[in-house]
């Protein structure tokens, strides 16, 4: 009798540790600190719902009580992170809209799916109204900053999987990169007056003289690869602003490296810790001296708009060296904003800087 009383302990005890399991992660998820940011999926999390107080909100209340229940469950980051090593295990990405490279490169599979959507060869007749959809707007966009006096110049920013291709998976080595944004160059240069910079040549240029200009963990440029973008468009602004700016690249002994996990792919695989990596920022006493050197023409330079997304961002410090004035704004703030903006600030320059994945964003906006 004593082995059947033993094992009737244990499956208590089992069981008692079965609901503790079960219950755990809600109990926690009632008596936690609320958070506002799903910090390794780079998104807000959804708020608690408020009760029902009509017949219409009792509708709409299990869903948004479902979305608050995901979110916020206790031991949810342990979860992803547990995932996330099981996946990376059985050789998966770790994150879905994330590809796992060579030599612990990472990508966004956002990238590719554009590629699909956009660019392989075969199908660049099935997305040319597309092509000329996006060229027309952008067209529209120069006319109106032209009639303002403004002069617009338009960026663009390639997307990793472009500049680093031989890091991705072998399975994508017979796919044809597609010629969306060559053929949109050809669509809006065949009209004369629109000023394009096309960002592949000078990045590919640094990439091949042995400089890396992306973060194996981010979907980004690194600092030094900004510092060549800043460079390329205050180079392309001084054409017509002569003697009023005074572009300059900074070298890789203006930068210092850190260590970081703060790659916005390596967040979203779940495993930040397992691609921290080191990174260049540039010195603050380059960026001093670089300020130094344009105070001089500060009361000549140009005063200037930047539309841009996070690529834009991330500009910021260096462009803020060297014009009179700058004022950063998102892109999707729609035409009105910006024509607002463009009076309000009595700006010269308008840039509007577009990642490739994001030209597509185009068609929508207003």
């Amino acid at each position: 009798m004593k082995p059947d009383k033993n094992i009737k302990v244990l499956n208590i005890i089992f069981s008692i540790l079965f609901i503790c399991f079960l219950v755990a992660p809600t109990i926690l998820m009632v008596f936690k600190k609320a958070e506002t940011v799903a910090v390794l999926e780079n998104r807000f999390l959804a708020s608690a719902p408020v009760l029902p107080r009509s017949f219409k909100d009792a509708l709409v209340f299990p869903d948004k009580f479902e979305k608050y229940f995901k979110d916020n469950l206790g031991f949810r980051n342990s979860f992803i992170h547990s995932y996330s090593l099981f996946k990376l295990a059985i050789g998966d990405s770790p994150g879905y809209n994330v590809i796992c490279g060579k030599g612990s490169w990472l990508f966004l599979k956002d990238d590719y799916y554009l590629h699909n959507l956009w660019g392989l060869q075969n199908n660049l007749k099935s997305v040319s109204w597309r092509i000329k959809a996006i060229g027309d707007k952008i067209i529209k966009r120069n006319d109106w900053f032209k009639k303002a006096g403004v002069y617009y110049l338009f960026v663009i920013v390639p997307d990793k999987c472009n500049i680093y291709s031989e890091y991705m998976p072998d399975r994508f080595d017979e796919l044809e990169y597609a010629c969306f944004v060559d053929a949109l160059l050809d669509y809006l240069r065949s009209f004369g007056d629109i000023i394009v910079l096309d960002l592949r040549k000078a990045l590919l240029k640094e990439k091949y003289e042995g400089r890396d200009v992306f973060l194996k963990s981010d979907s980004h440029c690194n600092d030094y690869g900004n510092n060549v973008i800043q460079y390329e468009i205050v180079k392309e602004i001084e054409k017509v602003f002569l003697n009023k700016i005074s572009p300059k690249k900074f070298q890789l002994t203006d930068f210092m490296v850190k260590n970081s996990r703060d790659g916005d792919l390596a967040r979203f695989s779940g495993l930040p810790q397992r691609y921290a990596e080191n990174v260049p920022v540039c010195k603050g006493a380059s960026l001093w001296r670089l300020r130094q050197e344009n105070l001089a023409l500060s009361d000549v330079s140009p005063r200037v708009l930047f539309l841009g997304d996070y690529f834009g961002m991330r500009l910021k410090k260096y462009f803020k060296c060297y014009f009179r004035r700058f004022k950063f704004l998102e892109y999707a703030i729609g035409m009105k904003a910006i024509k607002r903006a463009v009076k309000a600030e009595k700006v010269d320059v308008v840039v509007e800087e577009r990642s490739e994945r994001r030209i597509v964003n185009l068609l929508f906006e207003k």
